[in-house]
Formats: C-alpha cells, structure tokens, sequence
C-alpha cells in the first residue's frame, strides 16, 4: 500500500466523519429549535391562562364586596306600615306607597353603585395594586406553571403603561440575557392604562437541552464513539505503513549482511578445496577459524530474522551487556584482510 493511497484514504474518511458529525450536530439544534419553540407556546398559552386567573380572582373579589350586607340594609330600611294609620287609597303617606317609593330608591342607588364600579374599572384606571397582591400574582404563576409541568425557576415583572415598575421578583434583572414573555393584565379594558407582565426563566436553555434526554447523549457518545474509531484507525494505518517500511530496510539489510558471511565461507571452503595450492601455505587453522567466525555470524543474522516476529508481537525485550569493542573492531579487520 502506497503512502499516497493511505494519505487518500485518511482525507475521505475525514471528511465523512465531519460530514457525519455536521449532520448529528444539525439534527440536535433543529431538535432544540422545535423543543424552544413547543416551550414558547405552552409559555403564550400559560400566560393567557395567567391573565385569566387573575380576571377571575377580581371578578371574584368584587363578588364578595357585591355579597356583602349593604343593600340588605337598604331593603330593611323601609319601614312597614303603621297598625294606627288606615290605609286611605292612594295617598302619598300610603304605606304601599311608600315600600314602593323605597323598592325604586334601592334599585337606584344599586344601579348607581354598579355604574360606579364599572367607571372604577374602565375610566378612573385604578392602580395595579388595588386589583391584586405581589403574592396573589405569584402563586398563579406558579400555580399555572406547575398545571403545565413548567417546573424551573422564573422571574416576573409587573410593568405600568408609563414604565414604572408595579411588582418584581427578588432577582428579575430587564437586563438579563433572557427571552422575556409579555402579556397585557386585564385585556378586555379598553379605557384603563395597560399594565404588562414580564416573564423570563434563567435556566431555559438547560431546561430544553435536559427535555432532549438519552437522544442527545446517545448521539454525542455515537459520534464521540466514531471519532475514536477513526483517530485509532488512521494511528493504526500509519504505523502498519512505519512498520513495513522498516520490514523492507530490515530484509534489504540483512541480505546484505547474509551473503557476506556466505560469500568468505565459499572462499574459504574453495581454499580448502583448491589441489594446486600447498598444504604446508594454505593455513588451515587460519581459515578454519573464518568458517568458525563466519557461521557464528551467520547464526547471529538468523536469529535477527526469527527475532522480528516477536518484535511484531510487542513482546520484544532487550538485554544490555559489557562488549569489547577493540575485539568487535579486530574482528571486523580480520574479515577483511
């Protein structure tokens, strides 16, 4: 396998790995996108919800003033008719007369006292505080919240028409890098300054990330998981390329180193062999110890070859020892002369 073909390789399995992690990290954000906005939604429908309670909590606290004695004792002033008095037609001191005259100054001033509350309403603009308490407002928050399963921390603000500040929470900051959600507090008074509720959760993002679940996590190890994979296979390549280069030089070597100890045991042995030479010249213990040398190298460069499967196997290890190098260097003349 060719350097080039491997470096071929290693680019298209990059980049269909960073293909393949792109489109994981799309699909999350598109899965955050629609989890922000179904929370956005059920965040507007809690918000009318909010706005309904709290006209519902008005409506019934004008009910209890409503029900309280105060035209009982309108009706019960009418006094009834004296026992000593006949009665003398339609006179105007008639007690009949009179109940009646009582009964339509009752429905009067019950008709007035209702137009009153109505102007209260819609044409004096009564303040927010007289409609409802900080702590009214932030039990129906919580309350709706909790209805809709919303349960993570929330800021709220109560805001006038002209910017002032009615009600907030402990830590609302306008400031804040936080999405607010606005409605308008009793929306069906045309004639009475709008007040405005601000709300806004500091851990929205951590909420939506957590709604995901083991989706999320499950892709994130996936393609944390492959990206391992193709790290180590590219490590793997490379180093197997290493390798066999090193394997190439290693034989290339020691065929060199193989046929030089094979080619001084041939000459020697043709020495030994040659008839027109002398016994006495021929230096028989000179050239018997060349063959000895030899195969002693010869052996050596085998064991070399035998050791490069264990070096395959990473079970190599390695033995330092005291050399003589004045011998390796005598040595290595004495194969050349």
């Amino acid at each position: 396998m060719s350097k080039r073909f491997i470096w071929i390789v290693t680019i298209f399995m990059g980049l269909a790995m960073a293909s393949l992690i792109m489109v994981q990290a799309y699909w999350i954000r598109n899965a955050i996108i629609v989890k922000e906005k179904q929370f956005d939604q059920l965040i507007y429908r809690s918000m009318i919800d909010i706005t309904n309670a709290v006209e519902k909590l008005e409506i019934e606290k004008i009910s209890a003033r409503l029900s309280r004695p105060m035209f009982m004792d309108t009706i019960t002033v009418i006094p009834p008719a004296p026992p000593n008095i006949p009665p003398q037609g339609n006179r105007p001191d008639n007690p009949d007369s009179v109940k009646k005259k009582e009964l339509k100054e009752w429905l009067k001033n019950r008709r007035e006292f209702i137009d009153r509350i109505i102007a209260s309403q819609y044409y004096a603009s009564p303040q927010i505080e007289s409609r409802i308490t900080a702590d009214e407002l932030e039990n129906i928050i919580r309350q709706i919240l909790s209805e809709l399963e919303i349960d993570i921390p929330f800021e709220y603000a109560v805001i006038r028409w002209n910017n002032d500040t009615a009600y907030r929470s402990d830590s609302y900051n306008p400031s804040a890098n936080a999405y607010p959600y606005r409605v308008q507090l009793f929306p069906n008074e045309t004639y009475a300054h709008p007040n405005y509720l601000y709300l806004y959760f500091p851990e929205k993002e951590d909420f939506l990330y957590q709604s995901l679940g083991y989706l999320a996590i499950a892709s994130l190890i996936l393609s944390l998981a492959i990206l391992f994979s193709f790290a180590i296979t590219v490590f793997i390549m490379f180093r197997q390329k290493k390798l066999s280069e090193i394997r190439n030089d290693f034989i290339s070597n020691m065929t060199h180193e193989l046929k030089t100890p094979i080619s001084t045991i041939s000459l020697a042995s043709q020495m030994l062999g040659d008839k027109s030479i002398p016994v006495e010249v021929k230096n028989i213990a000179q050239i018997s110890k060349i063959i000895s040398e030899e195969c002693r190298r010869l052996g050596s460069q085998v064991e070399k070859v035998l050791q490069t499967s264990v070096f395959d196997k990473g079970n190599l290890k390695l033995r330092l020892n005291e050399v003589d190098m004045h011998e390796i260097i005598a040595g290595a003349v004495d194969n050349f002369s």
